[in-house]
């Protein structure tokens, strides 16, 4: 067995035709069964300094946005009101998705 270097490769052949249907059908494989959600990320650094390095990722995801107001009435009694928006960018309604709604009745102190 031996080790070639694939780093330059644009391409790769092999003179027997059983083995590279093989290794088509392999590629193939692995390709179908890698998790369309996954991304590759590169980190390069111009220099050898040691770093300390902090990586994060965002995901869509429905978030729930909410606002209060609160309300003096006429004899100084505060009013507090909250409404809230579900704002949905991922384009996903099906089982993951479910929202429960509950209703409570104005406060006044």
């Amino acid at each position: 067995m031996r080790t070639v270097d694939l780093s330059a490769a644009s391409g790769i052949r092999f003179p027997d035709v059983k083995l590279q249907t093989q290794f088509k059908d392999y590629l193939g494989a692995l390709s179908a069964a890698r998790s369309k959600d996954k991304r590759s990320v590169y980190i390069d650094s111009s220099d050898a300094k040691e770093r300390q390095v902090v990586a994060s990722y965002m995901i869509p995801a429905a978030v729930w946005k909410s606002s209060y107001r609160l309300i003096f009435g006429d004899k100084g009694q505060p009013t507090l009101e909250g409404w809230a928006i579900v704002d949905n960018t991922t384009g996903e309604i099906g089982p993951r998705c479910s929202f429960h709604w509950s209703r409570g009745g104005r406060f006044r102190s």
